[in-house]
């Protein structure tokens, strides 16, 4: 009888895993993720300048108004609006360069991706 390492294990198991789940909507599998990591979208989303890249100026405005970082900003005496006057790549450093962490994804991708709290 030969042994089989972890990896020819997880391997295996990982097949059997992808035969079981073709059954589940991928809402669902995201979900059962989700709680396996004890994670939420939220945890795994952040704004990065790979996103910011891909949204208009006044999509980045109404998302910072979305996830909290125009409060951020006001409360450490600085403005989302202002920094929009600047050109795109000036004002997305700007923005990363303030030290906000959003604590919830925009309502767009939680819908995109399925998840429901709770």
């Amino acid at each position: 009888m030969k042994a089989l390492n972890a990896e020819q294990l997880m391997t295996a198991a990982g097949r059997m895993a992808l035969k079981a789940l073709d059954k589940f909507s991928l809402p669902l599998i995201e979900e059962m993720v989700f709680t396996d990591l004890a994670a939420t979208p939220e945890v795994l989303f952040k704004i990065d300048r790979t996103y910011l890249e891909l949204l208009t100026k006044a999509e980045i405005e109404a998302t910072a108004k979305e996830v909290g970082m125009t409060m951020f900003l006001q409360n450490k005496g600085g403005s989302v609006s202002k920094l929009s006057t600047r050109p795109k790549k000036e004002f997305i450093d700007a923005l990363l360069a303030c030290g906000f962490t959003a604590q919830i994804m925009p309502a767009w991708l939680t819908r995109e991706t399925a998840f429901q709290n709770g």
